[in-house]
């Protein structure tokens, strides 16, 4: 995963918008700036009780490595369906299971707090 705050968001079909990176950076890996674009993705991010936005985002394939990568903006959390600041405010105790309606669990929340303790 290669996350970037320098981004666009363009409306697609559907109401889903297309994260579209200003530059692929450097390969995570191998440090390369040989990215090329491979294809897309679709991706959900979730607000604390909100619904829950639809996104297109971006794979690149390293052309030295071979390895690939998905870029993601910084408001998206690597292999997470919240967002960066649902569970930022979770851990900061901004919002506790009282708050929350719908998801995410308190079992969810209890995980985030505990990784943010290691």
């Amino acid at each position: 995963m290669i996350i970037t705050k320098n981004y666009r968001l363009r409306e697609w079909s559907g109401g889903i918008m297309l994260v579209e990176p200003d530059s692929y950076g450097n390969c995570p890996d191998c440090g390369s700036r040989e990215l090329k674009y491979r294809d897309y993705c679709y991706r959900i991010c979730k607000e604390i009780d909100a619904d829950a936005k639809s996104y297109f985002i971006i794979s690149v394939k390293c052309e030295y490595c071979g390895r690939l990568h998905r870029i993601l903006s910084d408001f998206m959390r690597a292999y997470g369906q919240y967002s960066s600041k649902a569970v930022r405010d979770v851990v900061a105790g901004e919002v506790s299971n009282d708050d929350v309606i719908e998801y995410p669990c308190q079992i969810t929340m209890n995980r985030w707090k505990n990784k943010s303790n290691e």
